[in-house]
């Protein structure tokens, strides 16, 4: 609790909130500190009595954001045995893309923010790519007790070539852009076809 009586978490989420909608709506560069408690509709220094500068603040939002998506990708078992393997995994990886796309785009906007994530969150991150491996082995595995993919294949190696090629294709900060989510379908088909039973 913060000395006013106001729960920090409620606070961190309230600023969370607005820097969400100003990155929708503005872009990276929209992301000041100033616009951030403007649109959460604080006090101006409310948001540096939580966070030691605004680049902690960043850090902290990016590493959330990155948390709360990996923790629904567990959902994605409930997928085997709908559509087919190929359509449900290109979902998986199209849903990934714009989330990792704008978070993205806000590390790399700020030099001084990389080297923060780099230093105080790069194990938090590096969890939360295994989560999404993780996720899409857990659902590739489900599919083959189903038995439509391969007793014999390697889901941990198909779901961590779809995971790098999401973040690959993350890196040109295009998500809506036809030719990337091509790009993200032709990847799909050349993995899971060869482990399809």
């Amino acid at each position: 609790m913060s000395p006013r009586g106001v729960a920090i978490r409620d606070v961190h989420e309230r600023l969370f909130e607005a820097a969400d909608r100003l990155l929708e709506r503005d872009g990276p560069a929209g992301l000041t500190s100033r616009a951030v408690t403007s649109e959460a509709h604080t006090a101006t220094g409310l948001l540096f009595r939580h966070f030691i500068d605004f680049d902690a603040f960043l850090a902290a939002f990016v590493i959330d954001r990155m948390q709360r998506f990996h923790g629904s990708a567990g959902g994605w078992v409930n997928r085997a045995g709908t559509a087919s393997v190929t359509e449900n995994l290109t979902d998986v990886a199209l849903s990934l893309l714009p989330a990792a796309t704008r978070l993205f785009e806000v590390a790399h906007a700020r030099p001084s923010l990389m080297n923060r994530l780099m230093e105080t969150h790069h194990a938090a991150a590096g969890a939360g790519l295994e989560e999404i491996e993780r996720a899409i082995t857990g659902y590739l595995d489900a599919e083959k007790s189903l038995g439509r993919v391969r007793a014999d294949a390697d889901t941990a190696s198909v779901a961590l070539a779809l995971a790098a090629s999401v973040h690959e294709m993350s890196i040109r900060h295009l998500p809506h852009d036809a030719k990337v989510r091509e790009g993200i379908r032709r990847v799909v088909n050349a993995l899971a076809t060869p482990i399809l039973a």
